[in-house]
């Protein structure tokens, strides 16, 4: 599947799915606590960017929640306008986390499951955006299903919607992100009405002063 049909896709099926995207990964242990130490790595008013953040529920919310100035990223505009809704006190960005051109201006970003809705190629180039995107010693969170992917056209049903959707494994991972330290890698299976059983993979990196 050629990139721009896989963002055309995407695109097209999230703002069909709207709201029913809410995340259910923040009532798991494992995510939970990393996302705890996650916000308790960056500074009182951190600028945080919350890259895929859907309809803002419940990761937009809890780091508004936590005191950070936070900038929600989403191909969407069905996404963006129910996070603007969700979570007022947000700022809002409708585009691609491959078309962003920010410069060490983020304490921290939080990718929950938003990066596997990328190809391989996309993937690194997205990893590299987010590296460009934080300050030095700035932190990131990110979520994943982990394992092999065996076929290029990684497409799953979600709320009847066709999603470019693929696995990762943690090799592919730390290739995209050879620059950064890892700080805390966990794993968990997750199970959810929505997505169904998961291999989940979490890791909280940092930037290099």
């Amino acid at each position: 599947m050629e990139t721009v049909n896989i963002l055309a896709q995407n695109k097209a099926a999230w703002d069909s799915i709207g709201c029913d995207a809410a995340s259910p990964y923040m009532e798991q242990e494992m995510y939970a606590d990393l996302f705890k130490q996650f916000c308790q790595s960056l500074p009182t008013k951190a600028r945080v960017l919350d890259v895929g953040c859907g309809p803002g529920i419940p990761v937009t919310k809890a780091l508004v929640k936590a005191g950070f100035n936070v900038i929600g990223l989403d191909l969407s505009p069905k996404m963006i306008a129910l996070a603007k809704h969700n979570v007022p006190d947000a700022q809002y960005t409708c585009k691609s986390i491959t078309d962003i051109d920010y410069v060490e201006e983020f304490h921290g970003v939080m990718a929950s499951y938003s990066l596997l809705c990328l190809d391989h190629d996309m993937f690194v180039l997205a990893c590299g955006k987010i590296f460009l995107a934080l300050k030095p010693m700035g932190y990131c969170f990110i979520a994943l299903n982990e394992g092999v992917c065996r076929h290029s056209d990684a497409l799953t049903r979600i709320s009847g919607q066709l999603v470019y959707s693929r696995v990762y494994s943690e090799a592919e991972i730390k290739g995209a992100f050879s620059q950064m330290r890892i700080i805390r890698l966990g794993r968990a299976i997750v199970e959810s009405s929505m997505y169904g059983r998961e291999q989940s993979i979490v890791l909280l990196l940092q930037k290099p002063a």
